[in-house]
């Protein structure tokens, strides 16, 4: 398909859609996930996590995206997992965008900082030490409303994210 037709069909422009193929752009959670849906995979497979992770996987391992401005995505475990684990850093004001939804089961540990999750239009509010979980296949957007740093573990199940 042209760039053309897959930027029609996901809703976003040619030139960002050029951008982002060229990695002068990250997209936002939301857009990644309607990029994955429309090709029938995974916001895993745009980390280039070919092979297993291993059982310990140390900080400079780490695949990493970049998924919008503020929002760093860092996979913990890859392979043939049930899980998918991620460790977000989230910038002030940043979040994943627009609500999406999706198949499986997510949890939420705040380790450091604040985060706003709506979650089928009903909002929360996430402080440290504080957990979350709720079923994918749910509208969901969330957003750092702190003025720090968010870190955030991050799991779904299965890793269809």
């Amino acid at each position: 398909m042209s760039l053309a037709q897959v930027a029609e069909n996901v809703g976003i422009s040619v030139g960002f859609l050029s951008a982002l193929e060229r990695s002068q752009m990250s997209g936002s959670v939301g857009t990644l996930r309607k990029l994955a849906r429309f090709y029938k995979t995974n916001i895993l497979d745009f980390f280039d996590a070919s092979g297993a992770s291993g059982r310990q996987v140390r900080p400079a391992q780490r695949k990493v995206l970049e998924a919008g401005d503020g929002v760093r995505m860092e996979l913990l475990a890859w392979g043939d997992t049930v899980m998918e684990p991620h460790l977000f850093r989230v910038a002030p004001d940043a979040g994943s965008g627009e609500s999406y939804s999706h198949e499986g089961e997510e949890f939420i540990y705040v380790l450091r900082g604040e985060l706003e999750i709506t979650v089928d239009g009903e909002k929360y509010r996430l402080k440290p030490g504080d957990s979350f979980y709720f079923e994918s296949t749910t509208s969901h957007h969330w957003k750092n409303t702190g003025r720090k740093e968010t870190l955030l573990l991050w799991v779904n199940t299965p890793p269809t994210f």
